[in-house]
């Protein structure tokens, strides 16, 4: 009998079956997960997002077992709670970090394992600029400078049309 060791992809948008033991668990039926939940790509200042899981389909008919795991930016204080199907809930998100609620879902029957990818982006905050500088040049230039609150920002080639 073989076994298929659980490996995760880079490619977080695919969902994976692993079997244990010959293919389909020994005669059953394989697991077929659920489709992955829609990729959530939420405004800057959200802090929290819901992530519920279609449950799979096949194997030996026995039922199945779920848990979760939150993959998350190195320092982030963001935290996973949530059972069964979900839904999960992310909590502590912060601005301009992505987030991965990786579902297992474990035939307990045939041990055969069914994982899915809740995929979740928070955006960037917006500068609100305390000042808007922009020069008003009168003839062309290789670039000029723009300041956005306190930030200059350069834009090469200027070119003045009268």
């Amino acid at each position: 009998m073989s076994k298929i060791s659980p490996s995760l992809s880079p490619n977080l948008g695919t969902s994976r079956v692993t079997q244990r033991g010959g293919a389909g668990g020994g005669g059953n039926p394989d697991v077929v997960p659920g489709a992955n939940p829609t990729r959530q790509d939420l405004a800057a200042g959200t802090v929290s997002a819901q992530v519920t899981f279609v449950a799979p389909t096949g194997g030996s008919g026995s039922g199945f077992s779920f848990g979760a795991v939150l993959s998350k930016p190195s320092g982030s204080g963001a935290s996973l709670s949530g059972t069964g199907l979900g839904p999960y809930t992310v909590s502590g998100m912060a601005n301009d970090q992505s987030f991965a609620v990786i579902f297992t879902a474990t035939d307990t029957g045939d041990g055969q394992i069914a994982n899915n990818f809740g995929l979740i982006g928070v955006s960037s905050a917006t500068i609100t600029p305390t000042n808007f500088l922009i020069p008003n040049p009168t003839t062309s230039n290789d670039s000029i400078t723009v300041v956005y609150g306190d930030l200059p920002f350069k834009i090469p080639n200027v070119t003045v049309v009268p």
